[in-house]
């Protein structure tokens, strides 16, 4: 029997719905049941991303806030969206301590409840949260640590509090410069 004539006779015998070698279908394996999956795919960590630093929200240069970036990340470490309540809070560094956290100097709280939320603070290439946070009263003093806390509070289930995440305030003396002479200018 020539091979063409021997593909010929299993497409005609495929085809009425037998096979020269009938073997038995393997058995269907079970998934994860809903809360396995549930358990899964929601948020285990949140991770405060080194791009997380003062910014300037307006158009001058002079920080008015902090900008923090964040990845929340399944049990398999692969980032997921949340919802629930973000709590930040940022403290001064207190140097050669078991605690770092000095004074606190601002606390703000974003809340990820609605599709809106998502758009607005979910950036889908980076695949992570940025939370542009103002700050009210004293600013920062440049030169100097802070302190970052985070603590995620999902609707359901335990709240995840991230790793404290230290930053260092420098400024950029020649563009506060260059503002400063633009300003005197107009």
């Amino acid at each position: 029997m020539t091979f063409a004539r021997g593909c010929v006779i299993a497409a005609v015998l495929t085809a009425i719905g037998g096979t020269a070698c009938h073997q038995p279908a393997a058995p269907v394996e079970q998934g994860p049941v809903a809360e396995e999956v549930r358990r899964l795919t929601h948020p285990q960590r949140v991770i405060v991303l080194p791009f997380t630093k003062p910014k300037s929200f307006d158009s001058d240069p002079v920080p008015d806030g902090v900008e923090v970036t964040l990845r929340v990340v399944d049990v398999m470490n692969d980032p997921v969206k949340a919802w629930g309540t973000f709590r930040f809070e940022l403290f001064e560094r207190r140097p050669a301590s078991g605690d770092p956290r000095g004074e606190r100097l601002q606390n703000w709280a974003k809340t990820i409840g609605i599709v809106d939320d998502q758009v607005n603070y979910w950036d889908r290439v980076t695949q992570t949260y940025r939370f542009p946070l103002g700050w009210e009263g004293r600013p920062l003093e440049p030169e100097r640590t802070y302190v970052l806390d985070v603590l995620f509070a999902p609707p359901e289930g335990d709240r995840i509090i991230a790793d404290p995440y230290e930053f260092k305030f420098s400024v950029d003396v020649e563009a506060m410069r260059a503002a400063a002479q633009a300003e005197k200018g107009s």
